[in-house]
């Protein structure tokens, strides 16, 4: 998808939720719905992870222009989805109520919903409007037979690369690793790959990527299969990516990758598709030179297997 696809996807996601809570939402002494058509003014607080690009702002104010008589207070939380469920959990579990709307991880619905610290939006997110969303986003904020968010954007994990150094990106890991030590050191590299190795969530579906690009699986059914040589084959590959990576990628998140690869210090990186739009910013050092490409294969799988996520609101 474009990326202004995508913003006016997650614009209308937004919106829409933003308004299925203003009609819903219990904070003070009156509702949303019934002040807004008295022309009262109404404050919603949307909490959301820091936002490295315009986006949520762009959103933000598109929606207050549209409905003048919402204003919204944006509670930002760290860039770590981990540090967000914490913060979630800590608040929500304590009876924190100062919260209308939340942006959450889409694994996230069961756990919350379960914890009654979400309300239904069946009525208010009808069935017309769920055919117009991709139908694996709408079956991630159903349960128990009731949906409880709207999905904002669907993501998958690609590579990045230096366009001005690999002509061709690599469809395997192998390729990849040869590749980065061949070149390495040019166009002001000094790494082969950098990617999320801290431990935390973004480990983990680097994890599953490389394990499931080599035909391995975690689990099939009931049965744990980790043990299995392609899972292990494919965890060495994530291994070989430490070796040829910075020193300090074991602590690297999302924008730790992000920053060592946009000043221009690696050849390729692991990342979502937020990031090409701020590697190809204006103030970008290497802008205009970077290709994207699919996550390569291990030696024995067929494709490779980027990790799903996305955000709800």
């Amino acid at each position: 998808m474009g990326k202004k696809s995508k913003i006016m996807t997650s614009l209308v996601s937004l919106m829409l939720v933003l308004v299925l809570i203003a009609g819903c939402s219990s904070n003070g002494n009156s509702t949303a719905a019934n002040s807004t058509s008295k022309n009262e003014p109404v404050t919603i607080t949307y909490s959301s992870g820091k936002d490295s690009t315009p986006a949520t702002q762009k959103l933000i104010e598109a929606f207050e222009k549209k409905y003048p008589n919402i204003k919204v207070k944006v509670q930002e939380l760290p860039n770590s989805s981990d540090d967000q469920h914490n913060s979630y959990v800590t608040a929500l579990s304590a009876g924190d109520s100062s919260i209308d709307v939340l942006a959450m991880d889409i694994i996230w619905t069961p756990e919350f919903a379960a914890a009654n610290w979400l309300l239904p939006l069946d009525d208010k997110f009808t069935q017309e409007m769920r055919d117009k969303f991709l139908s694996g986003p709408v079956e991630a904020v159903t349960y128990d037979g009731h949906i409880w968010a709207v999905p904002r954007f669907t993501d998958a994990g690609v590579l990045y690369y230096r366009k001005d150094i690999i002509s061709t990106p690599p469809k395997t890991w192998e390729e990849l690793i040869q590749m980065a030590k061949d070149n390495v050191g040019k166009g002001g590299t000094k790494y082969g790959i950098v990617f999320q190795g801290n431990q935390y969530e973004g480990l983990v579906c680097d994890a599953l990527e490389v394990i499931g690009s080599n035909g391995g699986n975690v689990l099939e059914g009931d049965k744990v299969t980790i043990n299995t040589p392609q899972a292990v084959g494919g965890l060495q590959y994530l291994l070989d990516l430490a070796k040829i990576a910075p020193p300090g990628v074991t602590t690297y998140q999302e924008e730790d990758a992000r920053n060592v690869f946009q000043q221009g210090e690696a050849i390729f990186m692991r990342n979502w598709p937020y990031a090409w739009s701020l590697v190809n910013g204006d103030d970008s050092p290497i802008k205009d030179k970077v290709g994207i490409a699919p996550i390569p294969k291990g030696k024995d799988g067929q494709a490779g297997t980027p990790a799903l996520g996305g955000t709800l609101a």
